[in-house]
């Protein structure tokens, strides 16, 4: 369980606080993808499973796809919140919904959105008063384009969780009443409070 928690913090805290743009970043060798799979976790609904099993859910959640270019599951999760400026640029967001599509501004063959893309030139969610408006419509009058904005939106929340490291939490509270586990954004906290206070993307989104 020590070996692989170290594992774990060491693939995190050796990657670099902004890579060039073009660099890609590396997937994980064997020994460590077994080592790291069973690691049991803490998700951000407060359940718990295999780190396996998680990235696999968050994987398909949010891009609705098993992998993503030839990366396993767990080596792509990782990789969010080890190089959170690549993944940010890239096309992971599941839009398959043709309204949706053309509110994103996609092109007819694109059927997937970057967390970039969302954001103007000042960091302001692009479409958060789209987004405010259908919360606010009762569930039933909602349109079907709202609906389908509401579930896109929920997919960029977990994104962004994920991006600042807290859908994911490995170190339980011993006698903690409410079952609390730390996570990887607690941690990076206490070892580089400055890379947790200004991370190189976007800050999380936070609806009313």
């Amino acid at each position: 369980m020590k070996a692989t928690i170290l594992i774990l913090l060491g693939l995190l805290l050796a990657a670099p606080a902004a890579p060039a743009q073009d660099a890609a970043p590396a997937a994980l060798d064997d020994s460590s993808r077994e080592a790291l799979s069973s690691l049991l976790c803490q998700d951000f609904q407060g359940l718990h499973a295999p780190l396996d099993t998680l990235s696999r859910e968050m994987v398909m959640k949010i891009s609705k796809r098993g992998s993503y270019e030839g990366w396993e599951p767990l080596d792509l999760y990782l990789s969010w919140m080890a190089d959170p400026q690549h993944w940010a640029g890239q096309p992971l967001l599941a839009a398959r919904n043709e309204g949706l599509r053309n509110l994103l501004g996609l092109a007819g063959h694109e059927s997937h959105a970057s967390y970039n893309q969302l954001f103007d030139g000042q960091g302001r969610y692009r479409f958060a008063a789209e987004v405010e408006e259908a919360l606010r419509t009762p569930p039933r009058e909602r349109s079907k384009m709202q609906g389908k904005l509401l579930s896109f939106d929920e997919r960029v929340n977990l994104l962004s969780m994920s991006l600042h490291g807290r859908t994911l939490r490995i170190f339980p509270l011993p006698g903690d009443p409410n079952d609390s586990w730390l996570g990887l954004h607690d941690i990076l906290e206490a070892v580089d409070p400055a890379a947790v206070d200004n991370p190189p993307y976007h800050p999380q989104i936070n609806h009313p």
